[in-house]
């Protein structure tokens, strides 16, 4: 169960008392594995310890968002069904939904480290609006078909791509580095909520009682909080250096990833996880519609326990790692999600299958939570959007793949058989993933701070 992961982050700048400025001090360098040196943060005095003002600014702007696409998580996929009831054209919207990562995620994170990225995402942000106002007007009158539908999908992932990549890079100018964890779990709480506690039941209530009713919502959603995030005070853009092209910059991030071993290896195994994790998504659907037999609006249901299961998993990310260090938390995150797909595959009573979508989903985002605290800290800002670009493909552009293998071992096999190949091939990332963590557990758990930038 892979999670959509957009953590809307504020534009405003962390400030520190001239007193209280911290010392940073470069650790020694690992010559084994190639990783890049460490370094370690030095004594913060008189450093603010709250998230801050700036950071609360953005954080309704971000629900707005969150709720807004969390109304078609479960709106889109039903709009596909009622015109289409073969899982191959269904799983197909979900490919391209995502297929733009894997077309642009690389040239726009360059982007992105040139622009102000405030106003990227609320460009946007106006833009999904815009193409979802346009598609309800189509629903309204009776004139969609699968395919417009799939153009507005493609139209709505290369938004997402911007804004998604923009977002990211952000939070670290805002919080203390021993506050990234934080952060990032009250932005993906808010995410879990928005996406499936609260919009997913919503979108299947109001698809069940006026088919164009929910994608009005998003529209709203998406443009209420491009309203808001363009309020936020403007970010000084980065300037690239002279005689640079874009195509050198995004070469730079590739070097960066490519040589730091750590993050390297958990990238690659991301990505297998994002695809086989795909595979689930896009049949979740047809699983609460042909398995658990549950109707229409039964199934935010299913969504609801995915939302109060990351919820739960944002709430817990920091305690865990806390109680067991960052290695500990995200080989949790890694193990605990394909036992609930594997016995998801396996049966076809409703409450069960809520509790082990709850126990994923709180899995995925402790993972999502911590992993990400883990680069924002390690990847130095200058290239933080160029080497989330690197990372971004890898990972959503896997996911189409997934999703279509999905739909075509679902048509030849059963939904319930594609779900259990799902669940099988993530468990054996997961012992990678463990490999992984142990043999780098130092650099994981040493509480890094983002280099400075030479």
């Amino acid at each position: 169960m892979v999670s959509r992961c957009s953590f809307p982050i504020t534009c405003a700048t962390f400030r520190v008392p001239a007193a209280g400025r911290s010392s940073i001090t470069r650790g020694p360098k690992s010559v084994a594995d190639g990783t890049p040196p460490v370094l370690t943060a030095g004594v913060h005095i008189g450093i603010r310890t709250g998230l801050g003002a700036g950071f609360w600014r953005l954080w309704p702007a971000s629900a707005l968002s969150d709720l807004g696409y969390g109304i078609g998580v479960a709106a889109t996929p039903l709009l596909a069904v009622s015109l289409t009831d073969d899982p191959i054209p269904v799983t197909l919207l979900s490919s391209l939904l995502f297929l733009p990562w894997l077309l642009f995620a690389l040239p726009v994170g360059a982007l992105v480290d040139r622009w102000d990225r405030r106003r990227t995402m609320a460009l946007a942000n106006s833009a999904r609006a815009l193409v979802i106002a346009g598609l309800t007007v189509l629903i309204v009158t009776d004139t969609v078909g699968i395919g417009l539908l799939y153009v507005a999908a493609a139209l709505l992932g290369t938004a997402e791509v911007f804004y998604d990549q923009a977002a990211r890079a952000i939070l670290p100018e805002v919080v203390a580095p021993d506050q990234l964890d934080r952060g990032n779990s009250w932005l993906s709480g808010a995410e879990m909520v928005g996406q499936l506690f609260v919009g997913g039941p919503i979108g299947a209530a109001l698809f069940a009682w006026w088919d164009a009713s929910p994608f009005a919502g998003m529209a709203i959603g998406f443009a209420v909080s491009a309203a808001v995030v363009s309020t936020l005070p403007r970010r000084s853009t980065p300037v690239p250096r002279a005689g640079t092209s874009l195509r050198s910059e995004i070469a730079e991030g590739l070097r960066w990833l490519r040589g730091h071993a750590l993050i390297r290896g958990l990238t690659a195994a991301s990505a297998l996880t994002a695809g086989l994790g795909a595979m689930f998504n896009a049949l979740l659907v047809l699983y609460a519609l042909q398995v658990l037999r549950l109707p229409e609006a039964g199934f935010g249901i299913l969504l609801v326990a995915g939302g109060i299961g990351g919820v739960a998993g944002a709430l817990a990310a920091t305690p865990l790692v806390r109680l067991c260090g960052r290695s500990g938390a995200l080989a949790v995150g890694a193990c605990l999600s394909p036992i609930g797909v594997v016995v998801i595959a396996l049966v076809d009573t409703t409450w069960i299958a809520c509790l082990l979508m709850g126990l994923g989903t709180a899995s995925i985002t402790v993972w999502n939570v911590v992993f990400m605290s883990l680069r924002q800290a390690i990847v130095p800002e200058r290239l933080f959007g160029r080497v989330l670009g690197v990372y971004r493909t890898v990972i959503w552009g896997g996911i189409p793949v997934g999703a279509l293998a999905g739909g075509v071992l679902a048509e030849f096999t059963s939904v319930s058989t594609a779900l259990l190949c799902s669940g099988a091939g993530q468990a054996l990332v997961a012992v990678r993933i463990v490999q992984l963590l142990r043999r780098h557990r130092e650099i994981v758990d040493a509480g890094v701070t983002r280099p400075t930038d030479p």
